[in-house]
């Protein structure tokens, strides 16, 4: 069977984006959050951004790798899922910021700066 230039190298760029991709989900479930106080939780994070950070490496990689293949075959269409999922994940993570700076009615108050005046005692 005859593979066009650069099919076999956009097949095996998708099976190791999906592995990087599941495993960004798997090693945030199994991570443990060793650590306590202000940083309790942030173990998981950094594994779940580690993978996801891969997968993005591996989505572009992916969808430069399929511009050699025709236009009409259905891998070229498949090897730019991954880089249309990084794109709609990276939309919802500043969407989600974007909600959590705008969605506050009441702003914090500020408290004054004004030294405050306390009367002396009277009759000692």
């Amino acid at each position: 069977m005859y593979r066009k230039p650069g099919e076999r190298l956009t097949q095996v760029l998708l099976i190791w984006w999906l592995i990087a991709f599941v495993g960004a989900f798997v090693g945030y479930q199994v991570t443990g959050a060793t650590d306590v106080g202000l940083g309790a939780g942030i173990s998981k994070i950094t594994a779940f951004l580690g993978w996801q950070a891969a997968a993005a490496v591996l989505a572009l990689m992916c969808a430069f790798s399929s511009r050699r293949l025709p236009l009409d075959m259905g891998l070229r269409r498949l090897a730019l899922m991954p880089l249309t999922l990084l794109a709609l994940m990276l939309a919802a993570f500043l969407a989600l910021v974007l909600w959590a700076n705008l969605r506050s009615d009441d702003p914090v108050p500020v408290p004054s700066l004004e030294p405050v005046i306390v009367a002396p005692e009277v009759g000692s």
